[in-house]
């Protein structure tokens, strides 16, 4: 089995973080650097000036006064003197951005999530999502349609093909259930008659299926549910119908791992009493 969760950190937020990180040492940088310019420069306004009459050599000396052109063009610049407190304002907003970034990361690793797992089922390779035995599967209407469809589908077989009818509603049944459900034919003896009368049967529901109790047992939930149903016999010489026989039908669903049963429910046990109307 493989599991895969739907929560993850996202990758990006790690990049806004070196992102964060990158700009903010950058325009420290910058700071330090117009700053330590600028001390330079004033350094070097203070210090003395050499005589008018001294001639300097051409290379070493600026036509804006004898300064540095780097150090004179820093000085003379506004812009950093309008700018600084903007630069410093905007140096502490992207570091409470950074700073809350990183505690929102913190708490999205650190807080507790409702995860969800998928397995693969390796007959068919579809994913199935993964469902506690104690939770059910399958919402209620979709499970008594479920029941409904296999109770109707195991009362409806034929004397020839019905080893093909049982197999293809065997997935309805558990282990157990599809033992006890052979017993209960065995029981009345309906699939002796059938064989034996060369008989079709054809099973309806008259009525709609009915959760009696629900319960956990040994940590997985079980269902007891009962429905009606009226089966038809119908053969013999000439195809007449011979009989119609109404029975309810009390079936124990109970939750099945979602790798063994598509619909996650299987029948456990099975019973079919006869009812007078």
């Amino acid at each position: 089995m493989q599991s895969v969760s739907n929560y993850a950190v996202l990758p990006t937020a790690k990049g806004h973080i070196r992102w964060h990180i990158s700009l903010t040492r950058l325009l420290w940088c910058r700071i330090l650097v117009n700053d330590f310019q600028t001390v330079v420069a004033r350094r070097m306004d203070d210090s003395p000036k050499p005589p008018a009459s001294s001639k300097a050599k051409p290379d070493a000396v600026s036509p804006l006064g004898g300064y540095p052109p780097l150090a004179i063009d820093v000085a003379k610049l506004a812009f950093y003197g309008r700018h600084f407190g903007k630069l410093v304002a905007a140096i502490l907003i992207l570091s409470f951005a950074q700073c809350a970034q990183v505690g929102w990361n913190m708490f999205k690793e650190r807080r507790e999530v409702r995860r969800e797992y998928f397995g693969v089922d390796f007959k068919t390779g579809r994913m199935v999502r993964l469902v506690p035995l104690n939770e059910p599967y399958l919402a209620k209407p979709a499970m008594l349609t479920r029941v409904q469809e296999c109770v109707q589908g195991a009362n409806t077989y034929d004397f020839v093909n019905f080893q093909q009818s049982f197999q293809s509603i065997s997935t309805c049944f558990t282990d157990g259930g599809w033992n006890a459900f052979a017993q209960e034919l065995e029981r009345v003896g309906t699939l002796k008659a059938v064989r034996r009368q060369r008989l079709v049967t054809q099973a309806v529901a008259t009525g709609v299926p009915v959760i009696i109790g629900e319960q956990q047992i040994g940590g997985v939930l079980t269902y007891t549910v009962q429905m009606p149903i009226r089966v038809s016999f119908q053969g013999g010489e000439g195809g007449r119908g011979l009989a119609t026989q109404n029975l309810l039908i009390t079936a124990t669903v109970q939750r099945v791992p979602e790798y063994e049963n598509q619909y996650g429910i299987g029948i456990s046990a099975y019973t079919a009493e006869e009812r007078r109307q």
